[in-house]
């Protein structure tokens, strides 16, 4: 059982989305096209490998756009 399958089951009536991302800007872009189809997130879990340096995923060059796309 993945933490997918789990909050599917948890909550059948909500869509559950996992999407493997490997840096920022795929995690900004993933963002992006979530709030351009209006959708809202009611719970968001990042997996992660401390070789990734956690949120960062490496750098700071994309936290302005994160800022915005949290707007």
């Amino acid at each position: 059982l993945t933490l997918c399958d789990d909050r599917r089951a948890a909550r059948p009536d909500r869509e559950t989305l996992c999407e493997t991302v490997e840096t920022k800007r795929a995690f900004v872009d993933a963002l992006a096209r979530l709030r351009a189809r209006g959708a809202l997130i009611s719970e968001l879990h990042l997996v992660g490998h401390s070789a990734l340096y956690g949120f960062m995923f490496g750098t700071c060059e994309l936290n302005h756009i994160i800022d915005m796309v949290d707007q």
